[in-house]
């Protein structure tokens, strides 16, 4: 007896393991790599959309839905009126759940009144079913192809602006280029998107904001790089990756995507995207003046007051500085009130006088 509990606990631990799996894999191919608590809500919705079909046979066979959901015989206890309504009322709150996550993840972007939002939960849950289904099949075959041939999958946050989907794209093939891989931009591959398109023909309008309805990719030799909306896979050869990696950091990227995904620090990269906008203004990064200086200091104080990841604090602290150079030419424009007197009063002369100075 005890063997058998060893082994049931030991079956139903790996069970529940490869079900986290599949609601990760799932998760990831559908939506892309979204912030954690976004991701576990979503992980939740998908669960849920593959519980509710048992709640739906439990209507008519109370003793199936009784074992399923509580694995023991309830309906023998409570009697199976008892039990087919308390399934019914299950199967009717579900998808209003499924609805209501999906809604919260999509933000302010998804479309319709709140109670179309919810009603819509209905048709996404079988949607999440069925595609959570597509991709316990198709994830394992692509990472087991991608490991065949010595690739690697990396997750860099980028979400693009609203409208900029294709300039992102574009951006990225430049990126390819700088790093020595010419790249074209083309289609995202049948396999990628089967169950992105079942979730569209479901519920196209709940899911639009957060599942690309004609996905695309941009792709070199050796090297496969897919934009979901708020989520990059770069998917090659180790070596490879890391340079496209590195040549992001120098890309425009960031003038239409987020690279960052905490609201604080989107809006502090929307406050240092609007510096370059007003220095792109100007042929002469002079002529901003001090009231540019006084601006991005404002922008430095407010990120160095900022409980952000350390990770994004990093992202913008190279955005700031790169955006630092272009309008000082090499100067401390963050720290040194010297050089920001030289710059904007003396111009070269005064940069001349100071370094003669310090000679």
């Amino acid at each position: 007896m005890a063997f058998v509990s060893t082994l049931l606990a030991y079956l139903g631990n790996r069970l529940g393991t490869l079900v986290q799996a599949v609601l990760g894999w799932s998760v990831t191919a559908l939506f892309g790599r979204l912030p954690s608590t976004k991701q576990t809500a979503l992980a939740a919705a998908l669960l849920v959309s593959l519980l509710w079909p048992v709640s739906i046979v439990g209507v008519f066979l109370p003793g199936v839905s009784a074992w399923a959901f509580a694995f023991v015989p309830l309906h023998r206890w409570i009697g199976d009126g008892a039990v087919r309504l308390i399934t019914l009322g299950i199967a009717v709150v579900l998808p209003i759940v499924v609805g209501a996550i999906t809604r919260w993840v999509a933000g302010s972007s998804s479309r319709g009144s709140r109670l179309r939002g919810l009603l819509t939960g209905y048709p996404l849950t079988v949607g999440y079913a069925v595609a959570c289904l597509v991709t316990a099949v198709t994830v394992p075959l692509v990472k087991a192809a991608s490991a065949l041939r010595g690739w690697l999958d990396e997750h860099v946050y980028v979400q693009p602006r609203d409208g900029e989907y294709t300039r992102a794209l574009e951006e990225l093939a430049k990126a390819c280029g700088d790093a020595g891989y010419e790249a074209r931009v083309e289609r995202m591959p049948r396999r990628m998107t089967i169950a992105t398109d079942v979730l569209h023909w479901f519920a196209r309008a709940a899911v639009q904001p957060i599942v690309s309805e004609e996905p695309r990719m941009v792709r070199a030799e050796g090297l496969e790089l897919y934009l979901y909306p708020a989520d990059l896979l770069i998917r090659g050869k180790r070596e490879k990756a890391a340079r496209v990696r590195a040549a992001l950091t120098r890309s425009w990227l960031e003038r239409f995507a987020f690279t960052v995904s905490d609201p604080r620090a989107q809006d502090l990269q929307e406050q240092i995207q609007g510096m370059w906008h007003m220095l792109r203004r100007h042929r002469d990064p002079r002529q901003i003046g001090a009231i540019g200086v006084s601006r991005l200091r404002e922008i430095g104080r407010d990120l160095e007051a900022s409980a952000i990841p350390y990770a994004e604090w990093v992202t913008l602290d190279r955005s700031l500085h790169r955006l630092e150079r272009a309008l000082g030419g090499g100067e401390d424009l963050l720290h040194d009130d010297a050089a920001v007197h030289a710059l904007w009063n003396g111009g070269e002369r005064g940069r001349e006088e100071r370094g003669a100075g310090m000679r």
